[in-house]
């Protein structure tokens, strides 16, 4: 009867094991929540009054290409123009320490230009 036990706890302590070593190989896991806010820091930085001053902000991280990886999905609203796209978070482990980045691919449509019937309404805005 002593055996299994033992055998047990032996497994059991070498399960322990690999969350640490996973953790000394440097990976982060990238959460929804942290991913979308990652994301909004971003913007603001890049895009500064564009993306404050705007209304109506979505954005979500639902899609995980990785464990340390997310593609987000964004849009906002400021006055006739219509910003939409999409966007990736990922962590970076220079040194040992967890870095994000990012990078996104937007288009700004002015509604009231696409209203008048007018060409030429849309202007791409990128950071890779």
């Amino acid at each position: 009867m002593k055996r299994p036990f033992l055998a047990t706890i032996a497994l059991l302590a070498a399960l322990a094991v690999v969350p640490a070593q996973q953790a000394e190989a440097g990976t982060y896991p990238l959460w929804k929540a942290e991913a979308e806010d990652y994301m909004r820091i971003g913007l603001k930085r890049q895009l500064g009054n564009n993306f404050t001053m705007g209304y109506r902000h979505r954005i979500t991280c639902r899609k995980r290409i990785a464990r340390d990886r997310r593609r987000c999905r964004i849009y906002w609203l400021l006055g006739d123009s219509i910003y939409r796209g999409f966007g990736k978070i990922w962590m970076t482990y220079p040194g040992g320490r967890a870095y994000w980045n990012y990078g996104f691919r937007l288009r700004r449509i002015n509604s009231y230009c696409r209203s008048e019937g007018r060409t030429n309404c849309v202007k791409v805005i990128s950071r890779w």
